[in-house]
């Protein structure tokens, strides 16, 4: 079973990009390997919706999937990671789309 996570920014796509290179380039120790981040692209409805039910107006959407299974214990760290590297108030991370980390 997949375990993703799913990340909807206010931010648009290019600053998205811009900011999803950097953290690949500083945490090696997670986005080399272990977890696998998707490109930011324009959030659907779908996507706007789901994030204004978390009260953020997204302009961007990426998913950061579990590529080794044993580290599902740092799902937390890396969702801590986002969020920090983002900017308070700018990202939600769902895990599955469905639970807030």
């Amino acid at each position: 079973m997949a375990i993703d996570l799913f990340c909807y920014s206010d931010l648009n796509p290019e600053a998205c990009t811009c900011l999803i290179t950097v953290l690949k380039s500083q945490r090696l120790d997670l986005f080399d390997r272990d977890f696998l981040i998707g490109p930011a692209k324009a959030s659907d409805a779908f996507g706007k919706e789901v994030a204004q039910e978390h009260r953020l107006q997204a302009s961007s959407t990426f998913l950061v999937a579990l590529n080794e299974k044993s580290q599902s214990s740092r799902l937390a760290e890396v969702a801590n990671v986002l969020k920090s590297a983002f900017g308070p108030g700018h990202l939600v991370v769902l895990q599955d789309n469905e639970f807030v980390r």
